[in-house]
């Protein structure tokens, strides 16, 4: 195992960028993605570890199990989604919860800026990804990376909940 977290944390968002970036652009990555979650849950580990090790959220795969029980291997299989699409891909989501895993400081935001806040990731999605979130999304999506908010709604510790 690794000597620290931050250690552990670095190997965890390479091998997720490094997931993504395989799974990327074959028909059935999503697919194969709802399968290896659906594996796990049925090895016996909890949806919520599941997801946070995915950065997926636990009703997500709980949603994903319940089809494969009820409709099989077809229950997997990709639906028409309405809806917006988000402005990241999904590479650029796992990139950004490794870029989360750091302190802002360490990122250039300035050596002061120990915790990551809406206002502050907002800043960082458009320097590095140039989309525009509002600080209301940005909060949210904070939230659903499972990053455990401190004090005064920033981030404290910089750790992904439930890995």
């Amino acid at each position: 195992m690794f000597d620290n977290a931050r250690e552990n944390a670095a190997a965890v968002g390479l091998l997720r960028t490094t997931l993504a970036e395989e799974l990327k652009g074959k028909p059935d990555a999503r697919y194969l993605h709802r399968l290896h979650c659906v594996l796990l849950v049925m090895f016996g580990f909890e949806a919520k570890r599941v997801g946070g090790c995915f950065c997926d959220d636990s009703s997500t795969v709980a949603r994903w199990v319940r089809h494969f029980r009820e409709s099989g291997l077809e229950g997997l299989r990709e639906v028409k989604r309405s809806g917006r699409p988000t402005g990241l891909s999904e590479g650029q989501m796992l990139d950004l919860a490794g870029e989360l895993l750091q302190p802002p400081g360490r990122l250039g935001y300035g050596t002061g800026m120990g915790r990551w806040n809406g206002r502050l990731l907002r800043e960082h999605l458009k320097a590095r990804y140039d989309v525009v979130f509002s600080v209301r999304q940005c909060q949210r999506l904070l939230r659903q990376m499972r990053i455990e908010t401190g004090a005064g709604g920033g981030l404290g510790a910089t750790t992904m909940a439930g890995l």
